[in-house]
């Protein structure tokens, strides 16, 4: 039996649904029928998991970013797009197109889900060489200058690997410590060190300017609760996906554009690209 608290439906282990925003967590499904990984071809039919995503929030696309535990935040501000878009280098997605939801696989990594109501959702998929790479501070920034400022946001982070767990060296240890909110979420126990990846990325945005009050953490250890979770720690290189998603609800009134031509993909502040898909390298 999870220590935890059980997930709310056969799908879902966190969900909120209110005016302007659909967002949630995915635990693994009876029988890991809700296991998340991304087909290698995006140009296949997507798997059923991701089709009962889809649907369960109400997305005609569903964006993502390639995952490479890097610092690059992507955002997606116009269509048409086709069921899948992968954001080439990119470790978090910001989307102002509603009906087109955002996406983060993880599987002991932490899910961040960032939104303000009908106007932006974005996910940042938090590592710990992500948030070396400034992911957080950088995703902010991104936001930012899109006319989203941080005291706008709210934010839910879900399951990961938890402190109780998440065991680290001591090269690690220095890096992650030198970051904000470091001396208090890397800890050592006598001679391991073990890192709170939730603690240091709530020290982040909270510094970057988003409210303490607007910040929900919906718990849940992927290493440790076997039961609910994937984890790449426990179960090594076939480990399953959950993800988290958020969506602006199609009806909802169209958000801040920030003056991008519809049809584009922003990868970066220098560089655009336009496709219905990419091809995700294994």
């Amino acid at each position: 039996m999870s220590k935890y608290r059980q997930p709310i439906d056969d799908l879902w282990w966190w969900l909120l649904r209110t005016e302007g925003v659909t967002a949630g967590f995915t635990w693994r499904g009876a029988g890991d029928a809700m296991n998340l990984t991304l087909p290698r071809d995006l140009r296949a039919r997507p798997t059923d998991p991701w089709l009962r995503l889809a649907t369960a929030v109400g997305a005609r696309a569903i964006v993502q970013g390639e995952q490479v535990h890097g610092g690059q935040p992507g955002a997606v501000t116009g269509g048409p797009l086709g069921d899948w878009l992968v954001l080439p280098q990119c470790d978090a997605v910001i989307c102002t197109v509603p009906g087109v939801a955002v996406a983060v696989r993880v599987a002991d990594c932490l899910p961040v889900l960032l939104w303000v109501p009908s106007r932006v959702v974005a996910v940042v998929h938090a590592g710990w060489r992500g948030l070396v790479a400034d992911i957080v501070p950088r995703t902010l920034s991104q936001l930012e200058r899109m006319s989203f400022p941080a005291g706008q946001l709210s934010a839910a982070f879900g399951p990961r690997i938890g402190l109780c767990c998440f065991e680290i060296g001591e090269d690690v240890a220095a890096k992650l410590g030198a970051l904000v909110g470091g001396e208090q979420h890397v800890t050592r126990r006598g001679h391991r060190w073990f890192a709170d990846l939730a603690g240091l990325v709530k020290e982040q945005l909270i510094v970057g300017g988003v409210r303490p009050e607007a910040l929900v953490d919906t718990g849940g250890c992927t290493q440790e609760d076997t039961e609910y979770f994937f984890s790449y720690r426990r179960d090594g290189g076939d480990a399953g996906r959950q993800v988290g998603i958020a969506v602006i609800p199609a009806g909802a009134p169209r958000g801040m554009s920030a003056g991008r031509a519809p049809g584009r993909v922003l990868v970066n502040a220098h560089q655009q690209t336009t496709g219905p898909s990419y091809d995700y390298p294994g």
